[in-house]
This record gives structure tokens, sequence and C-alpha cells, in this order.
């Protein structure tokens, strides 16, 4: 990935700009609000890239794939270079840093 420069080598390429979106709300499954809301961000985010090409990484949760869905329809799929599943991407327990045992015992799950 990447350009190459003029002494051959690949110089890698980084993105013009990173937009995180949380999933719509919820409770099992997007709620009918939680629709509503992806569907404004697929607009603003389209608003703010413009014609650029977009990567998308999502959660492995239903909830955050439909949210994708709905973001993901304010792009045309010329303009999606790619979606990869990050399971790295998912809701974490914060209280399990607020105990060094406890945050171990998550370096170790992780």
């Amino acid at each position: 990935m990447g350009n190459a420069s003029s002494s051959g080598t690949k110089q890698r390429r980084w993105p013009k700009r990173i937009i995180l979106v949380r999933h719509g709300e919820s409770e099992k499954y997007n709620s009918q609000k939680g629709i509503e809301q992806a569907k404004k961000a697929g607009e603003l985010s389209r608003g703010v890239v413009g014609k650029s090409k977009v990567y998308f990484y999502v959660s492995p949760f239903l909830r955050t794939r439909e949210t994708l869905n709905e973001i993901g329809a304010a792009f045309s799929s010329s303009e999606i270079t790619g979606v990869s599943e990050e399971c790295r991407l998912r809701e974490m327990d914060y209280a399990k840093f607020n105990n060094i045992e406890k945050m171990e015992e998550y370096k170790k799950e992780v």
C-alpha cells in the first residue's frame, strides 16, 4: 500500500481523515430512532468527505453492522473501497481499568 518514492521504496499513505461513529440508539438491535441517527450520520459523513473514497471498519456486533448499512447508503459503491470487521472495536468495560488485577485479567482476555 502506498506510493513509490523516487528511491523506489513504498511510502505509507495515511488517510486524510478518520471519522468515528458509535452505533445508533439501541437495546439489542437499533431502534427506529437509532436507524434515523445512522442515516443522519451517513449524510453528515458524506458532507465531510465529499467525493473522496471511504473505507469502513466496524465492530462485530449486529447493531454496528446495521448502523454501517445506513451510513454506507449515503455513498455509492464506487466510493466505498472496503469494509472490515474489527473485533478490537467493541465496547469495553472501563470498570476493569479501575482495578489493577481486573486490568491484568482483561489483558489476558484480549
